[in-house]
């Protein structure tokens, strides 16, 4: 007997545009969306539409992301599937704890907005980034960043592809780093 799990996405997935077509057309969408809106007082179908700006702020794309995942789940649901496990990438985790029933879509939202806020202040105070170093072990990108002030592994995503976040001047230094050992190695800014 196959096994079914979700894996449900985190920030960076959001695109404008993202669950309008699936609002039009699924009532289950339109009903997540408004309930959504009810509870972060904002109208998500219009912060989904555009423009980029304000869906790509981390207090607003925290809880459209989970909205549209769930949106998503409630359409399946409703086509009748049935899963064995959940899991998400990242604040995907939460889609996956609503899913499973082990956290309620209000308090979800409610968590979300609270990191995205947490994460949007912090940022500002301590402007930085991210950065993808390909092609390096995860021993070298530890040991790389160790060199560097104001930079740090954030994700092993995997062999070879390692998230790294810092201070904008160090993930340059980092950058310039780590093509200077490997030429095959890469440095890509999220």
């Amino acid at each position: 007997m196959s096994k079914l799990a979700l894996m449900f996405p985190g920030q960076g997935s959001q695109a404008v545009g993202m669950g309008c077509d699936l609002c039009a057309a699924h009532p289950q969408m339109r009903d997540t969306y408004a309930e959504a809106s009810d509870i972060l007082d904002f109208d998500l179908e219009i912060v989904c539409a555009g423009p980029a700006e304000a869906l790509s702020r981390t207090d607003i794309t925290q809880p459209a992301l989970l909205a549209n995942s769930i949106g998503i789940f409630r359409i399946l649901a409703e086509e009748g599937l049935k899963f064995d496990a959940a899991f998400g990438h990242s604040l995907g985790e939460y889609s996956a704890l609503v899913a499973t029933g082990a956290v309620s879509f209000e308090d979800a939202l409610h968590l979300v907005r609270t990191r995205g806020r947490e994460m949007l202040g912090a940022a500002e105070a301590e402007p930085g980034g991210m950065a993808v170093v390909i092609g390096l072990g995860d021993d070298k990108v530890d040991e790389l960043c160790a060199g560097i002030d104001g930079v740090w592994p954030a994700n092993f995503n995997s062999p070879g592809q390692v998230v790294v976040s810092g201070r904008q001047a160090a993930l340059d230094e980092l950058a310039a780093r780590a093509r200077r050992p490997a030429p095959s190695a890469s440095c890509r800014w999220r």
